[in-house]
């Protein structure tokens, strides 16, 4: 009996083990890159107080199957995949300070994305707007 339970357990673990690349295997790296434009306000007296532009490069990890992405070293968010476009919205903060970000992008085909921020503190707020292109690239090369 003993032997029998020992049996079971190794098959078992065996079946975790040999099971978890597949699942390594069904997410979607991509690396995105685009021009970014960056403005800080005050909201009391609409004055501009700074404007950037620049480029961004992020790397983001779509799971499919869960409808998740994440940038690679962030939290996952919760994303709607239609048509092979996703969109995510993540916000966070209360009261004074606030967050709110939008991705969007082609992932089926791989193309197109945007990404914007919005962050409020009292009277300040900064928007950040990102269009650009993604490809994929192999989890291996992260």
């Amino acid at each position: 009996m003993f032997l029998m339970e020992m049996n079971l357990l190794n098959l078992f673990g065996a079946l975790m083990i040999s099971g978890t690349p597949a699942i390594a295997e069904e997410l979607i790296y991509l690396h995105c890159k685009g021009d970014l434009s960056s403005k800080v306000a005050n909201t009391d007296t609409s004055e501009i107080i700074q404007q950037n532009k620049g480029r961004q490069s992020k790397t983001y990890i779509i799971d499919p199957q869960r409808r998740m992405v994440m940038v690679k070293g962030g939290q996952w968010l919760n994303a709607e995949m239609i048509d092979g476009v996703l969109s995510s919205t993540g916000r966070s903060g209360q009261g004074f300070s606030t967050s709110e970000e939008i991705i969007r992008m082609s992932f089926d085909p791989v193309g197109e994305y945007t990404y914007a921020q919005r962050i409020r503190q009292r009277n300040i707020t900064m928007e950040i707007d990102v269009m650009g292109t993604c490809h994929e690239v192999d989890s291996s090369s992260l």
